[in-house]
C-alpha cells in the first residue's frame, strides 16, 4: 500500500502553512494510505503545535556523508560548472530515499512558486519524479509571470495534477498543465473552535490587523508602511465605533509578524480600544469569524471566515 507525503512545509510558525497541513490532514483522514507523513523544515514547531499528533513528520535536510563518490561528483559539478542543484540534492537524498514508486507526494507550500528560491522545488519535484512519485501541486498560487519562464513551465507541467486556490493562477496554470482544477484554499475547511473572548473584543465589530516584516522588507519608500497603519488605525479609533485586533500570521524568529507591532506600531500609536494578539491556530479560526473587516497581505483564512480583506 503506498504512501503519502506532505513537502515542501515550512514549518508550522507560518499559521498559514499550519491550516494547509491541518485541513489537508483532516480531507485525507479516510483515505486507504498505509502512512501519511509531513516532511518539514521545522519539525520542532510542528511538534509544538500537534501536528506529530496527526501524521508522522520527517525532516527534510538530513546530513550526508562527504566520504562518498556522490558528493565527490556533486562537488565536482559546484566547482567546474557552478551548478549547485547536486549538492543541495544531497541535503535531502536521505529523506527522499523513503519514496518509492506508487507514492503520492502533495506540494504544499502554498505560493512557494512566487517567491525568489524557485528552483529549489523544480529540484524537488525533480527527485520525487525520479523516485517514482505521483506529484500534485496542492492549494497553490504561482505568480503569472513565472509561468512564462520555460523552466518553470516544464516542470509544472510534470505535476499529475493542479490545484489552485483563486482564479488568476487557475488561468495561468491551466496553459501549461490540462489537468488544473480550481478549489478554495484547503484551510476554508478547518474546524471552528470556540475560544474565550478578551472582555473588550466587540464580535463582529473589530477591525483585524496583520502587518508581515516581509511588506516593510519590500517597500519602495522607506518607513511608509508603518506610516500607512498607523494612520489607518487613527482613523478607525477616533472616527469609527471599531476596535483593533492585531493578529500575527507568521511567528519565526527570522520573520516575526509580532516584532513590527511591538517595536514599531506601539511606540507611536495611543489606544483607546482593545489591543489584542492571537497566537494559536484554533483561537485564530474561529476570532477571525468575529472580526467586522481585515487588512493584510494575503486573505486565506480571512476569507474562509467570510471577513472583508483589503
Amino acid at each position: 500500500m503506498s504512501n503519502i507525503y506532505l513537502y515542501a512545509h515550512g514549518g508550522s510558525g507560518n499559521h498559514g502553512c499550519e491550516a494547509i497541513v491541518r485541513s489537508t490532514l483532516d480531507l485525507l483522514k479516510d483515505t486507504p494510505f498505509e502512512k501519511k507523513i509531513l516532511i518539514s523544515s521545522r519539525p520542532n514547531e510542528d511538534i509544538k503545535y500537534g501536528i506529530n499528533e496527526l501524521c508522522e513528520i520527517e525532516k527534510d535536510i538530513m546530513p550526508y556523508s562527504k566520504n562518498s563518490i556522490e558528493f565527490v561528483r556533486a562537488y565536482l559539478q559546484l566547482k567546474l560548472k557552478n551548478n549547485y542543484i547536486p549538492l543541495d540534492k544531497l541535503d535531502y537524498k536521505k529523506t527522499f530515499d523513503h519514496i518509492q514508486s506508487g507514492d503520492i507526494a502533495l506540494s504544499i507550500g502554498g505560493d512557494n512558486y512566487c517567491y525568489a528560491d524557485i528552483e529549489k522545488y523544480i529540484m524537488l519535484h525533480e527527485m520525487l519524479l525520479e523516485r517514482g512519485a505521483k506529484t500534485i501541486l496542492w492549494g497553490c498560487s504561482v505568480e503569472p509571470e513565472v509561468i512564462k519562464r520555460k523552466k518553470v513551465a516544464e516542470d509544472l507541467s510534470k505535476y499529475s495534477y493542479i490545484f489552485a486556490r483563486e482564479s488568476i493562477s487557475y488561468e495561468a496554470l491551466k496553459k501549461v498543465n490540462e489537468n488544473t482544477f480550481l478549489i478554495p484554499d484547503p484551510a476554508f475547511t478547518l474546524e471552528c473552535k470556540v475560544p474565550v473572548l478578551p472582555q473588550n473584543f466587540q464580535v463582529e465589530n473589530m477591525v483585524g490587523i496583520n502587518i508581515s516584516p516581509m511588506i516593510i522588507e519590500n517597500e519602495s519608500i522607506p518607513g511608509i508602511t508603518m506610516e500607512s497603519y498607523r494612520e489607518l488605525i487613527d482613523y478607525v479609533i477616533n472616527e469609527t465605533n471599531m476596535g483593533i485586533a492585531l493578529i500575527p500570521h507568521v511567528v519565526w524568529s527570522d520573520s516575526d509578524d509580532r516584532k513590527p507591532l511591538m517595536q514599531r506600531l506601539l511606540r507611536t500609536v495611543c489606544w483607546t480600544e482593545i489591543l489584542h494578539q492571537i497566537s494559536s491556530i484554533h483561537w485564530r479560526r474561529r476570532s477571525i469569524r468575529r472580526l467586522r473587516v481585515s487588512i493584510r497581505s494575503s486573505s486565506g483564512l480571512w476569507t474562509a471566515a467570510g471577513i472583508q480583506c483589503i
